[in-house]
């Protein structure tokens, strides 16, 4: 306790003792007097204090950004009620802002309805020193870290605005052509430019993806909404389509369309992967599958599915099954198949399993062991869909596998057997025409050294024929059958070859069978006319010879020529696409054929991934066989601007982002000097019109992060503002009520005394 209170309390109740005991004649007014003024005295010397709320003026920040075009407090009158509503009658200054804080300045400010700050993206400045702050604003902005207590205000006419906006716009590869692809907001009608056909639609709103196909001849795409609202800044956005790719194509036959082409014979077509990444499109104009190797066969594969690169595979009499396609590569990667879906005949492969099978060939295989090789290697040289036995004979016919489908058949591995016995093919043929049946027609393949006696040829061809069976010998020796046999083949329409060198006689099989195919080369003029989708194609004519061909799973055809017999399709392949001709086209044609196709081929290693928008944003994935690549170097540029490095984020990550350009360019990306993708980047309106509207997680946000609250539409009340406390000291108060007591009493003594 206070000393000093002690001393005036014991002072007092002596003054008061004292007078009691002298029995002074005071007046009843004078005594209450000075009873009051003591009190005072010892209330004043315990120093008493009193704590309250501090008023202080607050600060009221209202948004005039573009953003809040509609809002209800850009009224003034509308705005000043409500934040005497808010505040009651505390006292307040107003600040406006957009990108800049500005004080409310009567002449700038003084109309009824605000005037518009402009900018391109809005900015809250908020003083730190202010006590609390009422907010007005929809929240579109960078949140501040930090500050005093916000209470932003939710506006009714932000609630739901009206507001149509294209929000992206790209020209993305598809097949046959590029497209067209505008990401939409909102309702009203929508028309997008360099398009084909041209297209104008009623959106009835919402959030929508459109696409449609470019133009071939496109230099402008824009997409627009026609009608009018609050924000036109952001109805539009516009990109120009990026030139061909300055890359190579590749003519793999005679006669190229014009020297622009680099031309290869089959035989020069590289072996090398890396070569493969310089071609944007490879046509190989009536191309027989043996023209080329294996090596390179695989390599088209490659090309297509893993770099992303295009092929063009035009018909003609040495292609699809004139071609020998059938189980080639070249038959892998094309859209067509050159053989039926359904089985049309049934292959009966023998391979002589006698004695006289069990000598040396070559090296360490004997006869047997490389004619087994040689005929199982045919199997997938066959139509899939036909039907296939497979076995061996020596005195009777053993079947390995028998009325199973080619592709299930070439999974089989023969058994291991060891040549014996004597050659009787004349009792093995007449069985084989015994257990036949008469349906499909059958090609009988059988390997043999013909160390055999036919004694009725005659009787043989005939058993044969009733069956439908043609029989196919290749003689990997001289024995005395091959005259008989040869009568027998001439009156099956068979063939026969001899051939002593195993290390011919796997394509020997195969060419044998490849006779014995259907050729499918049908020379009735047939009318090809490309689909109207497909833009740039060439004119519709009337073509022979032309190839029977039959369309893949998840092919498209491209003609309007009866899905039985189409003569042009495409599907994608990996990351490639293939397209395949079933005629012969001429040079011009299948160069404005390429060039719908024709895409830049990519890295396997590298992936990369735009995203359009506010931002820029470009994502690449290094990974070679799942091994991370890393410290690479690569750039992104806009436009002939300054390079920009896309640094490393992770193991094998690189990424950069960047504010969208306002202005239509290009983003190149280059790794070291190579440029290894590009896209059109359309120009891009301001980031304030981005989106519009309350954004009510932002104002909870900035509530929730300085001890604010979110103001309701509803509330009508003034909030509970945290005033700081004022300590104020009651001593001067008590120490002017005990001298004035204390006179006054005295006064009143010698008066009335």
């Amino acid at each position: 306790m206070n000393p000093a209170f002690f001393a005036t309390l014991f002072i007092s109740l002596l003054t008061i003792a004292v007078a009691w005991r002298r029995r002074l004649k005071v007046p009843s007014v004078t005594r209450i007097l000075l009873l009051i003024g003591l009190i005072s005295l010892c209330v004043t010397a315990a120093n008493p204090r009193w704590q309250g709320p501090q008023v202080q003026e607050l600060l009221v920040m209202v948004d005039l950004s573009p953003s809040t075009r509609t809002a209800a407090f850009r009224n003034r009158p509308d705005l000043e009620k409500r934040i005497r509503q808010l505040l009651g009658n505390a006292p307040y200054r107003l600040e406006f802002f957009a990108s800049d804080n500005l004080a409310d300045d009567p002449t700038r400010f003084a109309g009824p309805q605000l005037p518009e700050l402009a900018t391109e993206q809005t900015r809250f400045n908020c003083p730190m020193d202010a006590l609390c702050v009422l907010l007005f604003s929809d929240a579109r902005f960078p949140l501040p870290a930090a500050g005093p207590p916000m209470y932003p205000v939710i506006d009714p006419q932000l609630e739901r605005v009206t507001d149509a906006a294209v929000e992206r716009l790209e020209v993305r590869a598809a097949p046959g052509r590029d497209e067209v692809v505008a990401t939409v907001r909102g309702s009203g009608t929508l028309a997008l430019e360099g398009v084909y056909p041209p297209m104008t639609s009623i959106l009835p709103g919402g959030n929508a993806i459109i696409s449609r196909a470019l133009h071939p001849n496109a230099t402008f795409v824009a997409a627009r909404f026609a009608d009018s609202d609050a924000w036109p800044e952001n109805n539009a956005l516009s990109l120009q389509p990026l030139p061909p790719f300055a890359s190579e194509r590749w003519w793999i036959g005679d006669q190229p369309p014009d020297n622009k082409w680099h031309s290869f014979p089959p035989e020069g077509l590289p072996t090398d992967s890396n070569a493969f990444l310089a071609p944007a499109v490879i046509v190989l104009d009536d191309i027989p599958a043996d023209a080329l190797g294996t090596d390179q066969q695989d390599r088209l594969q490659q090309y297509v599915q893993d770099l992303g690169g295009s092929v063009l595979i035009v018909g003609g009499e040495h292609a699809f099954a004139a071609g020998g396609y059938p189980g080639s590569g070249l038959d892998a990667i094309s859209p067509l198949a050159s053989t039926p879906p359904h089985p049309t005949q049934h292959w009966l492969l023998l391979l002589d399993s006698s004695g006289s099978m069990g000598d040396a060939s070559t090296g360490d295989q004997t006869k047997w062991q490389a004619a087994a090789s040689a005929i199982t290697r045919l199997l997938k040289h066959l139509p899939p869909s036909d039907i296939a036995s497979i076995g061996d004979f020596a005195g009777a016919v053993r079947w390995w596998s028998a009325g199973r489908s080619v592709a299930e058949t070439s999974r089989l591995v023969p058994p291991e057997i060891l040549p014996r016995g004597p050659t009787n093919l004349e009792s093995v043929l007449m069985s084989v025409a015994a257990q036949a049946d008469a349906d499909l027609i059958k090609q009988l393949v059988v390997v043999s050294d013909v160390e055999a006696v036919i004694e009725q040829p005659a009787r043989v061809a005939d058993a044969l024929n009733n069956k439908k069976i043609h029989l196919h010998v290749m003689a990997i020796g001289s024995g005395e059958g091959s005259g008989a046999l040869r009568e027998i083949i001439r009156a099956t329409a068979g063939s026969f070859d001899h051939q002593v060198v195993s290390g011919a006689w796997a394509n020997a099989i195969r060419k044998m069978a490849q006779h014995a195919m259907p050729q499918e080369l049908e020379h009735i003029p047939a009318m090809v006319r490309f689909k109207p989708v497909i833009t740039n194609a060439p004119p519709p004519r009337s073509v022979t010879p032309w190839n029977h061909a039959w369309l893949k799973p998840r092919a498209t055809q491209l003609d309007d020529s009866p899905p039985t017999a189409p003569l042009a399709a495409h599907w994608r392949l990996g990351s490639g696409q293939v397209m395949a001709l079933a005629y012969s086209a001429t040079p011009d044609e299948s160069a404005r054929l390429a060039d719908i196709i024709a895409t830049p081929p990519r890295d396997p290693r590298l992936h990369i991934h735009f995203e359009t928008g506010p931002q820029l944003k470009i994502d690449i994935d290094a990974k070679d066989a799942g091994d991370f690549l890393n410290d690479l170097s690569f750039t992104l540029q806009l436009g002939t601007g300054q390079p920009h490095i896309i640094p490393q984020i992770a193991p094998g990550e690189f990424r950069l982002t960047l504010d969208a350009p306002r202005q239509m360019t290009t983003a190149t990306v280059r790794h070291n000097d190579a440029v290894i993708d590009r896209i059109a980047i359309p120009a891009r309106y301001a980031s304030e019109f981005d989106a519009v509207g309350n954004d009510h997680a932002a104002m909870h946000a900035l509530a929730d992060r300085t001890g604010g609250q979110v103001i309701d539409v509803r509330q009508a009340t003034p909030i509970d503002i945290p005033w700081p406390r004022q300590n104020t000291s009651l001593v001067p108060m008590f120490a002017i009520a005990a001298a004035t007591a204390i006179a006054t009493a005295m006064l009143w003594w010698r008066r009335y005394a």
